[in-house]
């Protein structure tokens, strides 16, 4: 049962990862091969039959759940924005008009469900530690994010924010609320990043 779950993760998660690292699949295939991975999870998770608990759906939205979410977003938009800000950052005219802002909350949704839902669950099918879980879950959503142009600051956030997430998912398993905060926090990283501009995003490959 663990090397399935090993396997699992590895052709899942890590696999289409190192290929796009290495560039043996070009990076522009990035969206197609997540949506083929989206897809894949969905339909191991209808197969299996999951049930509401184990997709995040059972929790209720009472203040008592909804408040450390609530907290979170809040201090995770003011880091944000602090970042932002400190670094000369403004949110570009008419940002509402960018077809970007109406993707990233499909793709942040997306991300909950495979890297917090998804992988979370797998991983307490192997282990029962709780800090094992969430670790190895934000890592592997960090090492997610290696394909990109980002700065080691930056993978220390997102690592942090892997972590957070993780740990807040597991005390308060909801689905709808972990996904509305990274929908949220990814609408201040598109507005006030780099997401309007024509750079080139993924990581140059080095030859020595």
């Amino acid at each position: 049962m663990h090397w399935i779950v090993i396997g699992e993760i590895f052709g899942l998660f890590i696999l289409p990862l190192i290929l796009i690292y290495l560039r043996i699949v070009p990076f522009v295939l990035r969206l197609p091969i997540f949506s083929f991975v989206v897809a894949i999870i969905g339909a191991i998770v209808f197969v299996q039959k999951w049930s509401l608990e184990q997709l995040g759906l059972a929790t209720p939205l009472n203040w008592a759940n909804i408040a450390p979410y609530l907290l979170f977003t809040l201090l995770g938009v003011g880091l944000i924005l602090f970042v932002a800000f400190s670094k000369h950052r403004k949110a570009p005219k008419c940002w509402w008009k960018h077809p970007r802002v109406f993707y990233f909350p499909l793709l942040s949704i997306s991300q909950e469900f495979i890297f917090r839902v998804f992988l979370i669950e797998l991983l307490f099918s192997v282990s029962s530690s709780p800090i094992f879980v969430v670790l190895i879950s934000a890592a592997v959503f960090a090492a997610a994010h290696l394909i990109f142009a980002v700065k080691t600051y930056e993978m220390i956030m997102i690592f942090s924010w892997g972590l957070a997430l993780g740990f807040l998912y597991v005390l308060i398993p909801s689905f709808i609320l972990v996904a509305a905060v990274h929908i949220i926090f990814n609408f201040f990283i598109v507005v006030y990043g780099n997401a309007f501009t024509k750079q080139v995003y993924h990581r140059k490959l080095k030859i020595a």
